[in-house]
């Protein structure tokens, strides 16, 4: 009797596995923060900060020692030195929980999973000359990557069911501004900015006892562009005071989806394919900033920045999705101390950054923000810079508690 039941209830098993592994994939909990479009770590993402920027806490709107800050306030660049130059990148490390099928369906992990990233950043240089400021660069704007799964199913002892899951895609923004230094007081920019970039997703699932691979991709190619302008108002020679302002735009996405049935050796293979038009129409930005030297050696900087979450729409290959999203208010404030060192005859700025931010997301439900605590130094000379700074963030309101690391090192030249 043991010899001839263990194969009629696998056979059984087999018959019943493919509806009861795929029926729950669709939602017996949202995957709240991480839907697919969902940037990594955070939905907010204005451009990379520097090292600076980002010991400071993340402020960039008027602080025009900040040769990456040009992403956010174009106006900055005709306060720039004559020539910059400046590449930037760092390694990221973030912790994910619920995102595609993985705790919201069938898989489940064990705690949170952290994905790691190493990144360039960015590539640019400025040009100042007369008060007038041209800025040219490379970043990398959006990262859609999430942690690969592989999973086995076992009956008995023996393997039956494998399912693997790979998600990665990046977006870049090419940026051109031209700011222009009106007198004393006052500067003004605007810049262009072209979006483009590639997303894939692919989940594959095989009963290896029926032979069996179901095959599930999905891809976009992006494309889209923005205006972003800022202010720059000098009314102290120690404080410098700004407004900037994006544009709302549409990421549009050629989007193809392929979904294939695979059966061997018997050969009884079907697949459909979906070529369609996704689009993802994001928020207006405002904001506005300081940066007030209190004393020679000593600066405190902080941001506010508003978006206008509520209006962000997704249809995906066509048809609308469900984002029910609220604006949110953005906040960002450091201080930097500076000492003066000569070294083999040259004088050296030691700068040492302190900083904090909270970036709440856009969700209704569940309600979440991250709160950063920031810190840095750098050497800087007339002629090069190097600065190295981290942050240590930490998710609350979603129940998760994802936390958030990324060590960040930029590197410059000033003539």
């Amino acid at each position: 009797m043991t010899t001839t039941a263990a194969p009629l209830r696998l056979l059984i098993f087999c018959l019943l596995a493919p509806f009861l592994l795929n029926l729950p994939l669709y939602a017996q909990s949202g995957p709240g923060q991480y839907e697919d479009e969902a940037p990594l770590r955070s939905w907010t993402r204005l451009g990379p900060l520097s090292a600076s920027a980002a010991g400071m806490g993340g402020p960039r709107a008027a602080r025009a020692s900040d040769y990456m800050a040009i992403l956010v306030n174009p106006a900055l660049s005709s306060l720039h030195p004559a020539v910059t130059l400046t590449i930037s990148g760092g390694l990221a490390t973030s912790e994910l929980n619920k995102f595609s099928f993985v705790n919201t369906g069938v898989v489940t992990s064990e705690g949170n999973l952290a994905l790691s990233v190493t990144s360039l950043d960015f590539a640019g240089f400025s040009i100042q000359h007369r008060g007038w400021g041209l800025a040219v660069n490379l970043s990398l704007f959006e990262d859609y990557s999430r942690p690969e799964i592989s999973t086995e199913t076992e009956f008995e002892g023996d393997p039956y069911h494998q399912l693997d899951f790979l998600q990665r895609g990046l977006l870049r923004n090419f940026h051109v501004s031209l700011s222009r230094r009106i007198n004393r007081w006052l500067a003004v920019g605007l810049g262009f900015n072209i979006l483009y970039g590639d997303f894939e997703r692919r989940w594959e699932e095989r009963y290896l006892l029926s032979r069996v691979t179901i095959t599930d991709i999905k891809q976009h190619d992006f494309s889209g562009s923005f205006l972003s302008a800022g202010a720059l108002l000098q009314p102290l020679d120690n404080l410098n005071l700004a407004a900037y302002f994006r544009s709302p735009t549409t990421l549009k996405a050629d989007s193809r989806s392929e979904l294939s049935n695979r059966t061997a050796p018997s050969g009884l293979d079907f697949e459909i394919d979906v070529d369609g038009e996704s689009r993802f129409h994001r928020p207006l930005v405002l904001g506005a900033g300081f940066d007030w030297r209190i004393v020679g050696p000593l600066n405190l900087a902080a941001d506010v920045t508003y978006l206008n979450w509520s209006s962000y729409r997704a249809d995906y290959f066509e048809e609308s999705l469900n984002r029910d999203f609220r604006d949110v208010v953005l906040f960002h404030a450091g201080i930097e101390f500076r000492t003066l060192t000569t070294l083999f005859g040259r004088a050296f700025v030691f700068p040492i950054w302190l900083g904090f931010r909270r970036d709440p997301q856009p969700m209704r439900d569940p309600i979440s923000s991250y709160s950063y605590l920031t810190f840095g130094t750098g050497i800087r000379s007339r002629v090069f810079y190097v600065d190295l700074s981290s942050h240590i963030g930490f998710e609350r309101g979603s129940g998760d508690d994802l936390n958030s690391r990324k060590t960040t090192l930029s590197i410059g030249l000033v003539f």
